[in-house]
């Protein structure tokens, strides 16, 4: 099931179409904004598709979570597991968010649509 929001939506009015979704085992699309993912997601045109988050998570997965310090909803990629912890970045940024528990991570991104053309993210 694709979800597309038109209009904007508060944070937890998301997170909750987000659970909805994931809980009735549907995947999840929406278009991210923003420019971390660069040059891999445009944060314009490009849609991802999320999905349930495995049991475990391991290096390179794009994950989507819920950033404490300043209560972001974010997509990055895994770039260091530490036990039960991770350290995601976005591919054109220089900053790490460390730590990050995987109780925080609230989905994790299947594919993405890039120029009309799907992208597993296998």
């Amino acid at each position: 099931m694709l979800i597309y929001l038109k209009n904007k939506v508060t944070k937890t009015e998301f997170v909750e179409l987000l659970d909805e979704a994931l809980s009735q085992g549907k995947d999840f699309s929406f278009t991210p904004t923003g420019s971390s993912m660069l040059p891999m997601l445009d944060g314009v045109n490009d849609t991802v598709t999320l999905t349930r988050k495995p049991k475990k998570l391991k290096k390179y997965d794009v994950v989507f979570y819920k950033r404490r310090r300043d209560n972001a909803l974010v997509l990055h990629r895994i770039i260091k597991v530490t036990g039960d912890t991770y350290t995601m970045s976005g591919d054109s940024q220089r900053y790490f968010d460390e730590d990050i528990p995987y109780g925080d991570v609230l989905a994790v991104m299947k594919s993405f649509t890039h120029n009309s053309k799907v992208v597993s993210a296998n």
